[in-house]
């Protein structure tokens, strides 16, 4: 009797640690929010598929990867909770548009992905994917709230030149960062995809070298008061113009190819604080050497992202405490872009500056989105028209009236108005009739170092 019963306990501890095995390998490959297998599984399902793909040349499969826009709003907004239970609807709508043989995984966070199995047709992948966003674009019910996400899509198409699983997971990722720039986007991986990451990736560590070394410089352009179509009128202030010149290179890099990338990552923020610092210590020096003069005020040029650090009000305050420069040497200048993202918080930032003493310029105006209630409501100062109006007034009857309508709004809202890009006599004369005050670009002067600035604040 004690013998049977010392083996049923025997029994029933096996059967609890088998059990308890069976937990933990459940846990490590399932996700336990949606019970979708995870990444650990979806590689191991990866794996095999690169293998069969390599033994049989013709028969290729796909990876989709997704994600949700406006998920991290409405799982801040509406708490942690909610969010789980979108995350779980999403899951559901996924697995039940997905085909019966496809293999569905959530990768983490709002990122989910789909197998499917040896392709009969490449061109099935298009209304599939079309399903899969038109029906994650419709309204979700948590509790007494309704609310809509949009679905981005990266495809792989997995054929025999893939031989890790994390390789296809890579590529995926890149078709994805390419699906977001808009709005229920997919695009198909291609390899110039991978190439243009690599050379963005090899770029960011030197900008960021830069950064540490030195090599970057600030460059003034002149804006001048239009008091007539003279190449030599009277500078009124100057544009701070960052440049790059990279190690072991003779030519200045364009911030065409650079900024963008800054403002991907959290390198913009050190590019706005080393370019406005250094350009108060530069205003503090003129200041120093000019004493009974009027020294230009420097327009310096904020990233939205920069606007919405936390930071930057604290930031702004102390370089200018610890460089002696008065607000009213400064003016901030921000694309007409940046009205429509985050508005209040940019209004406010922008309000604490202006009432500090420094003016408001906004940049490119009449290239962006901005509504004219925002224009009105904004603390702004300057509307400066952005070149390509300019440069097309001689041949484009249209852009020419777009000026001079720009030239009357600013007047009308009792704003400065500066147009850029002015390169001929004629563009400078025709924004004078309009009634333009200021002006600059190349008929003036291309943008100077700061030894040539300094000489011409000298002959002034």
């Amino acid at each position: 009797q004690e013998l049977r019963s010392a083996n049923q306990i025997l029994q029933q501890e096996i059967l609890e640690r088998r059990q308890t095995e069976a937990k933990l390998v459940y846990l490590a490959m399932y996700d336990s929010l949606t019970g979708l297998p995870n990444r650990t599984l979806l590689i191991e399902h990866l794996e095999k598929t690169v293998q069969t793909s390599q033994s049989a040349l013709y028969d290729w499969s796909a990876l989709l990867m997704l994600d949700c826009d406006r998920f991290k709003a409405i799982n801040d907004t509406l708490g942690h909770l909610r969010g789980d239970q979108l995350l779980s609807k999403i899951a559901k709508r996924i697995a039940a548009i997905a085909p019966e043989d496809a293999f569905v995984a959530r990768l983490g966070d709002d990122k989910f992905a789909i197998m499917l199995p040896i392709l009969s047709d490449i061109g099935a992948i298009a209304p599939l994917v079309q399903r899969l966003q038109t029906r994650l674009a419709e309204p979700i019910e948590l509790g007494s709230y309704e609310v809509t996400i949009t679905a981005n899509v990266g495809i792989v198409l997995v054929d025999p030149s893939y031989c890790q699983a994390e390789h296809v997971l890579r590529d995926g990722s890149l078709a994805l960062i390419q699906a977001r720039q808009k709005p229920q986007g997919w695009r198909i991986f291609q390899p110039e995809m991978h190439e243009r990451a690599l050379h963005r990736l090899t770029l960011e560590g030197k900008l960021r070298q830069a950064l540490r070394q030195q090599e970057l410089q600030i460059f003034y352009q002149p804006i001048v008061a239009l008091t007539s179509a003279s190449a030599t009128a009277p500078i009124v202030g100057y544009e701070a113009l960052i440049r790059w010149q990279p190690q072991g290179t003779s030519d200045f890099m364009s911030p065409a190819d650079f900024i963008p990338l800054a403002e991907e990552s959290d390198l913009i923020s050190q590019l706005g604080n080393w370019v406005f610092r250094t350009v108060c210590q530069q205003l503090s020096q003129w200041h120093r050497t000019f004493p009974h003069r009027s020294v230009p005020f420097v327009s310096v040029n904020f990233s939205v992202r920069h606007l919405q650090g936390e930071q930057f009000v604290q930031q702004i305050y102390e370089v200018l405490k610890e460089t002696q420069v008065q607000p009213s040497w400064l003016k901030f200048e921000i694309t007409e872009s940046l009205l429509i993202q985050d508005t209040q918080l940019i209004m406010n930032t922008l309000a604490q500056q202006r009432h500090r003493g420094i003016q408001i310029s906004i940049d490119d105006f009449g290239t962006g989105y901005s509504s004219l209630s925002y224009l009105k409501q904004l603390p702004v100062d300057t509307l400066k028209i952005d070149r390509a109006f300019i440069q097309d007034m001689e041949s484009d009857h249209d852009n020419l009236k777009i000026v001079e309508a720009i030239v009357q709004l600013a007047q009308a809202l009792q704003l400065d108005i500066v147009a850029e890009g002015i390169e001929t006599g004629w563009q400078a004369q025709q924004l004078i009739e309009f009634g333009c005050t200021h002006g600059q670009g190349y008929w003036f002067s291309q943008p100077l170092d700061n030894q040539a600035a300094w000489g011409l604040l000298q002959e002034n």
